[in-house]
């Protein structure tokens, strides 16, 4: 920092003076919300008429402020945050006359989103979209569970015993990567961060390569959002929208969980509407191909996952001894986590009335009624014969 101007007189005695200026220092740090030096911001200091005093790119270590003057006030600003970091606000700070550092800190935050099933497990294939309630431009947009990154043999050794791998690569466009990887505090993924033709990237990610928790570019602070799922995995239920705000200074950890699709199927007898056991049935989809099949006991049986919006036929194979064989019945799966029952019904065959064993009573009568008709024949052959 340059110092303000010392006013010293020379005394008369014949004696040697000293003067003392001092050149203080101003220390800017660019944190992480955890306390972590960001590497890849691009900063600014700005004098109070909006011109460039210092300008530099976050290495991961505490900037060393240039062309600073005592008394003067000035704006410290973040012109490019990295991808996945929020763009901070800008800091107002005035160097001191006192002759100590300074040391002015920017806090970028993060606002991450994780996909999961109704287990807590990664969901992939979800595509998702930020928007910002403001413009209602779309901000950020990103698949769900996407491989990021080959995660090494070498790399995971290096995890295991420092917590920490880093190094570079050429990728497929023969530009030189640079990556670090290490272990997030308290979580089962990694957060990954790389450096290409000058930018940087945050992201995080499991063992595997894949994106766990994805981080959110392109959000200002205190601007409201919208999240959408805009396509949702086969086998689950939309998640719907949710609205966030960017905090200042904190962290957002937004969580999509969404659900099976769940279809109640229930075989009852026409007449009790109780469960029917012993019915033999199985369950298409629109190409005919078998998804689930079983035989129905006491209570419904329940199939997860169905595609919402499709639709399957419920066919009954082997009805139950006594009972017809239902018509099948075509259902859709409906878009949500709530249990859609799909009821069948069998209906009891009619009772064939059996002929007593003894009873000769109709056996008689038929006797009788042959006899009597060999009798007519009889008469009208006699008839015939004699007129001839």
């Amino acid at each position: 920092v340059k110092s303000t101007d010392i006013e010293f007189t020379v005394s008369k005695e014949k004696v040697n003076e000293k003067v003392n200026m001092k050149d203080k220092q101003v220390k800017i740090s660019k944190l992480t919300v955890g306390g972590q030096e960001v590497i890849g911001a691009l900063m600014q200091i700005l004098d109070e008429d909006g011109n460039i005093v210092d300008e530099w790119t976050s290495e991961g270590k505490v900037h060393y402020a240039t062309g600073l003057v005592e008394g003067k006030k000035y704006t410290l600003h973040e012109d490019l945050a990295p991808t996945g970091l929020n763009l901070a606000n800008d800091i107002e700070f005035e160097v001191s006359y006192e002759k100590e550092n300074q040391q002015v800190e920017m806090i970028d935050t993060i606002n991450e989103v994780s996909k999961v099933d109704e287990k807590g497990n990664l969901l992939k294939g979800a595509e998702m979209t930020v928007t910002s309630n403001k413009t209602k431009n779309i901000i950020d947009k990103w698949i769900s569970g996407q491989h990021i990154f080959d995660v090494t043999d070498e790399m995971k050794a290096q995890l295991k015993e420092n917590g920490k791998a880093e190094g570079t690569y050429m990728d497929e466009e023969d530009s030189t990567v640079q990556y670090s990887i290490a272990k997030n505090k308290g979580k089962d993924d990694y957060t990954v961060m790389f450096v290409k033709d000058g930018i940087t990237t945050y992201t995080n990610i499991d063992l595997d390569g894949n994106e766990t928790r994805h981080m959110i570019q392109g959000l200002e602070a205190g601007e409201e959002y919208v999240l959408k799922e805009t396509k949702t995995p086969n086998g689950y239920a939309t998640f719907k929208t949710q609205t966030f705000t960017a905090e200042e200074g904190k962290d957002t950890v937004l969580s999509m969980t969404d659900e099976d699709t769940k279809i109640e199927i229930s075989k009852q007898d026409i007449t009790t509407k109780k469960e029917l056991e012993g019915a033999k049935l199985k369950v298409t989809d629109k190409d005919g191909k078998v998804i689930d099949e079983w035989t129905s006991g006491k209570q419904p049986h329940m199939i997860k996952n169905l595609t919402a919006g499709e639709t399957y036929t419920l066919t009954e194979v082997i009805a139950p001894k006594n009972y017809k064989v239902a018509e099948s019945i075509q259902f859709t799966v409906k878009d949500t986590g709530v249990a859609q029952k799909v009821v069948m019904y069998d209906e009891l065959m009619p009772v064939v009335k059996k002929v007593k064993t003894g009873d000769n009573s109709q056996i008689a009568f038929y006797m009788i009624l042959a006899g009597l008709s060999i009798c007519i024949l009889g008469v009208i052959y006699a008839k015939k014969k004699i007129k001839d």
